[in-house]
């Protein structure tokens, strides 16, 4: 993977790469065009609807529902009946079976968050020990391998001291959720990428060893070496374990009960931002029962008053003889929360079995000379937060793939109900969701129980924003507030397969700015086919609006930005974002990298006419600089990630095709895939170089009707070699 380094701050935003500071040319419009004819690198606008998208699963017998429709939904907000405007159906077997598999991919890529499952690795440290949790992360990773490509995963954490921590956010990515399962986010053991999205952790360092071969060299030896041993100990360390002897130490699990119920109710009210059902994974032990229901054949304590007295005052623990009323509550509200941000807690114990028959009860360890006892008394716990979410309690399960297979099935069918409610009183905002399937013995009905109409006031609101924006990543949808265009060009004879050129609108990034600096973060994934992200390139660009901001505010700036792709079929998506008041965008461009033996590449780019004037950034500092690859001789040319032609004007392309090419010519396709025109291009000026030949050719958009089109460059008489370049004819 690539990583941009921060620019510095006050400098000028050409200093970094001096001739580069191009005047280029013709303004272009920010206004979005219809969707139908807006090509994939165009500016869009946002547009505040107001739609809510409820998720529905249908289960009977164990087994979804398949084959409904809108009319056999019927759905109400608050009193309310609603009108369902918008349905989708997703069922994740059908993108699973091998026969579907590989012509599914593309949509799997492209699934809108609402309809996708979400399932959240939540391990607790608080009521855990160091060996339950090396269980519990087998069992995870057992689990991973059993998802379907559309699910989206995410790890979380839970301490006494940090409380819950997102270490991975949602993601497609299997091999970053793969690492994060592993190490649980040490950075002893991973090189972080910094991602403010959260959906890439980083990448293993070549130094730290699978978790399973610590273990078994810790257990079996002989003599782990150095790194081994570190390795482990900071794994112990990042979770925050207390001494077990406090367990017998009933204020301190009370405290710990009561934290823990605290940030799970934090998180639900974290985890109301992303769309979708969330399955949360709740690894744990739980808390003892006696701390919810009491003991009541508890002795009352003795505690003396003064030192001098003879008197001695009895008094009664209340909490411990009858329980925590203000523990039960916590989690009432815990359980709340969590249903309000349609999330169903799925909790397993994994205290596991112990074949020393040792079992911890009240404090007291007992050995018994029975076979195999159970270890732990956190089972009512774990059973309450599961039964009152609408999930699964799981216990004595070595493989919790299998356990939690049964949920995989029944929730493989999803129903995306779109409503368009008015205004619905509340008082705290807050409107609950009722759905009803028509037809008796239809099945039971899983649904999204509510919505916020206003967003509600909660913890970690920066946290909540990024899960927000991520699932729009990960859906792929362009848009926002700062206008973005994104363009992906493949490369020849380059370290780098491509190059991905993102355009930034000032005026749209410093709206409402205040103050003289601005910094904005530009990050590009490149997603793959199976929604892995493939590369990532990460810029922090700092600009001194005294020196730059007429030009700033007058057109915006271009980054130039390198990504180490191997052949194959890619998605470009990329997120830039004001570091000061958080306005974003998202752009989104395919990209195509045929293989590098066998067919040549073709690369062609519209040049940016003159008449608008870009700052210019592009990578000074990763490991391997991008080349600026847009030139011809001492030529430099700029372009235009979103061009917008004239149909009585001629446009000027840069193309990078295979030495000695004779010929190349234009296919021009409408928005709906149908050949609009082909025409040879016009040749001119030329620049042969060791892998490949640059050249400048003439296109004409004479003839064309206003619409959005995407052009694609051909070698003449070689089938199946295109450059595909988007562009708009006003």
């Amino acid at each position: 993977m690539n990583s941009f380094l921060p620019s510095r701050s006050r400098a000028l935003l050409a200093a970094g790469f001096g001739a580069l500071l191009l005047a280029t040319g013709a303004a272009i419009a920010i206004a979005a065009a219809e969707p139908a004819t807006s090509p994939a690198g165009a500016f869009k606008g946002s547009t505040e609807v107001n739609v809510v998208e409820v998720p529905v699963q249908v289960i009977r017998g164990g087994q979804p529902v398949r084959g409904l429709t809108a009319a056999d939904f019927t759905v109400w907000a608050g009193k309310q009946q609603q009108q369902i405007v918008g349905f989708e159906t997703i069922d994740v077997d059908a993108l699973s079976t091998p026969a579907a598999g590989a012509a599914a991919a593309p949509a799997v890529n492209r699934l809108p968050s609402s309809a996708r499952r979400h399932f959240l690795f939540l391990f607790d440290f608080s009521q855990s020990s160091p060996t339950s949790l090396e269980r519990a992360q087998k069992a995870a990773l057992q689990l991973l391998d059993r998802l379907s490509p559309a699910d989206l995963a995410g790890v979380a954490t839970f301490s006494p001291i940090k409380g819950p921590r997102v270490i991975l956010g949602f993601t497609s990515d299997r091999a970053q959720i793969d690492l994060a399962l592993r190490t649980l986010g040490s950075t002893e053991l991973v090189e972080t990428r910094r991602d403010w999205l959260g959906i890439v952790l980083g990448q293993q360092k070549a130094d730290a060893h699978d978790l399973e071969t610590q273990v078994a060299a810790r257990e079996h030896g002989p003599g782990p070496g150095a790194k081994v041993l570190a390795a482990w100990e900071v794994l112990d360390d990042v979770r925050d374990l207390a001494p077990l002897e406090e367990r017998a130490n009933e204020a301190v699990q009370r405290d710990r009960a009561r934290t823990f119920a605290r940030g799970m109710s934090d998180l639900g009210t974290l985890l109301e931002s992303v769309a979708g059902r969330k399955h949360v994974l709740l690894l744990s032990e739980g808390f003892a029962s006696e701390l919810l229901t009491g003991r009541l054949g508890a002795e009352p304590k003795v505690e003396e008053q003064d030192s001098d007295s003879v008197e001695g005052i009895t008094r009664g623990d209340t909490e411990i003889r009858f329980g925590s009323g203000r523990l039960q509550n916590q989690l009432r509200a815990l359980a709340d929360a969590m249903k309000r941000a349609d999330c169903v807690v799925h909790s397993i114990d994994i205290a596991g079995l112990q074949a020393e028959g040792r079992q911890i009860s009240g404090g007291v360890s007992e050995i018994r000379d029975v076979g195999v006892e159970r270890a732990g008394s956190g089972h009512d716990s774990l059973f309450y937060l599961a039964k009152e979410t609408g999930g699964t309690f799981y216990r004595n399960y070595n493989d919790l793939a299998e356990a939690m297979s049964g949920v995989l099935k029944a929730t493989a069918v999803t129903y995306v109900l779109t409503i368009q409610p008015g205004p619905i009183e509340s008082k705290d905002g807050y409107v609950p969701l009722r759905v009803e399937v028509k037809g008796a013995g239809r099945g039971e009905v899983s649904a999204r129980p509510g919505y916020y109409a206003l967003a509600p006031p909660g913890v970690q609101q920066q946290t909540r924003e990024r899960l927000r924006i991520a699932g729009e990543v990960l859906e792929g949808r362009a848009g926002g507030a700062v206008h973005t265009a994104a363009l992906a060009v493949p490369l020849a004879g380059k370290t780098s397969g491509a190059c991905a050129v993102v355009e930034v609108d000032g005026a749209s990034l410093l709206e409402g700015h205040v103050g003289d600096m601005v910094s904005a973060e530009v990050t590009v994934y490149a997603f793959d086919k199976a929604g892995s992200i493939a590369a990532v390139a990460r810029q922090l660009v700092g600009l001194d609006l005294r020196v730059v901001g007429d030009k700033l505010r007058a057109s915006g700036f271009k980054l130039f930005a390198g990504l180490d792709l191997g052949p194959g079929e890619y998605e470009l998506r990329a997120l830039v974002r004001n570091t000061v008041s958080n306005r974003y965008g998202i752009a989104v461009a395919p990209l195509v990298l045929p293989p590098r033996e066998g067919q040549p590449t073709l690369a062609g780019v519209f040049v940016e006419p003159p008449g608008r004037d870009w700052l210019l950034v592009r990578d000074s500092g990763a490991a391997q600089p991008l080349v600026y690859p847009f030139t011809l001789g001492d030529k430099v040319v700029v372009p235009a990630a979103a061009p917008r032609l004239h149909a009585g004007q001629s446009a000027t392309l840069w193309v990078e095709a295979p030495s000695g090419a004779k010929g190349l010519e234009a296919v021009v396709k409408r928005a709906d895939g149908g050949v609009a025109s082909t025409s040879p291009l016009q040749l001119g000026e030329r620049k042969p170089d060791a892998a490949a030949e640059r050249l400048l050719a003439t296109f004409s958009p004479a003839g064309l009707q206003p619409g959005g089109y995407t052009l694609e460059v051909r070698i003449a008489g070689t089938a199946g070699v295109a450059s595909s370049v988007p562009f708009t004819v006003e």
